[in-house]
């Protein structure tokens, strides 16, 4: 038996997923145009590694 809030938890978690996917594709652009800003954050380097690894 499905409720409202069964229904509004499942929304909420496939929106959230779209928005971590949205930026991390936006993140692997931004780092793919401006080689420049690679190793200046390490947290940015590291997900951008890690999504290209697993890719």
């Amino acid at each position: 038996m499905t409720t409202d809030i069964d229904v509004q938890l499942d929304q909420l978690f496939a929106a959230r997923e779209n928005l971590v996917a949205r930026h991390a594709q936006g993140l692997l652009r931004l780092l793919d145009h401006r080689d420049d800003l690679r190793g200046v954050y390490a947290l940015a380097d590291q997900m951008g590694d890690g999504v290209l690894w697993s890719a």
